[in-house]
């Protein structure tokens, strides 16, 4: 495997160019792997100890960890709390242990906006009263999209402060939700408006761990993921043109741990910084006009326009 991430003996090794700093994949205590078979398989895990993978982007809630628990300092539905992870899925199954409290999983969101569509799952509602939180607080379980704030609720499911783990599968357009391991799935929603996206964790529940507020404090652990990755896809190169030795900006869609970079078939050396989708590239000897590459475990990616080498 040219990328691996041992968190029991608390080893790295990258198969990377020579050249290449990426940040490590959770520091000693998370893994972020892509499995070779098959090539669009992601695999992602993460403990949260000593702190969160930096693959996690933080895009709202200023998240952060403690003894191993993933939370938002700033737990707030207006913006919803946020932090997601840059891969696009297809179909996955997802797990992670929650302490009940008004959090909840994206189970799709819009890489660019992730507010503008998004698949939301709503766990618990701590210290809001009945009905502000779509019925019973903190007990409840539903869904809700961008134009449609409950779907599918169920009550009577948590203990307010208890510990659950969620298990999440996605197969097409149909999501189901399972409760510590158990087979029979607790809820179960079709919803074909936005077949892939990202996946992310959300967090609106003030308390006086963060604060201010009353209740039970929302945390994850434990999070694991097994998804299909769409393909990955050059979307930019910046500056399109330059000489040997330009710093090119690629952006993209799925190039997260690049595992080589090549203009016209020249192997580059390249920087990739994490949360950042991005990777910067440099025009190496002996490269000509040609499209740029990305390569990583799910596939490679293939500029649209070429790349021009100025002399």
């Amino acid at each position: 495997m040219l990328l691996s991430v041992r968190t029991q003996s608390k080893t790295i090794s990258r198969g990377l160019s020579q050249w290449a700093r990426v940040v490590a994949l959770g520091g000693m205590a998370a893994a972020a792997l892509l499995a070779q078979q098959p090539a669009s398989r992601i695999i992602f895990a993460d403990n949260f100890t000593p702190g969160p993978s930096p693959l996690w982007n933080n895009y709202a809630g200023l998240w952060t960890t403690s003894g191993g628990q993933y939370y938002a300092q700033v737990p707030n539905n207006t913006p919803l709390t946020y932090t997601g992870l840059p891969f696009i899925l297809a179909d996955y199954t997802l797990t992670v242990t929650t302490v009940d409290g008004d959090g909840g999983i994206w189970l799709r969101s819009d890489e660019n906006d992730p507010y503008a569509d998004y698949l939301l799952l709503v766990i618990g509602g701590d210290g809001y009263g009945d009905g502000l939180r779509g019925g019973t607080a903190g007990t409840s379980i539903y869904f809700a999209t961008a134009s449609q704030s409950v779907i599918n609720q169920v009550d009577n499911v948590f203990t307010p402060g208890d510990t659950y783990t969620i298990t999440v599968t996605a197969r097409g357009s149909t999501y189901s939700v399972y409760i510590n391991g158990s087979t029979t799935p607790l809820d179960t929603i079709v919803y074909s408006s936005f077949p892939v996206g990202q996946v992310g964790l959300y967090d609106d529940q003030p308390n006086t761990t963060t604060g201010g507020g009353f209740g039970t404090p929302t945390t994850f652990s434990s999070f694991s993921i097994t998804g299909m990755a769409v393909p990955p896809v050059i979307s930019a190169l910046s500056p399109d043109s330059g000489a040997v030795g330009t710093k090119v900006k690629i952006t993209g869609a799925n190039i997260q741990l690049a595992t080589a970079v090549s203009f016209s078939g020249t192997p580059a050396k390249f920087i990739q910084e994490y949360p950042s989708t991005e990777i910067v590239a440099i025009v190496p000897d002996l490269a000509t006009t040609g499209p740029v590459e990305v390569t990583t475990q799910i596939g490679t990616a293939t500029s649209k326009t070429s790349f021009t080498v100025l002399p």
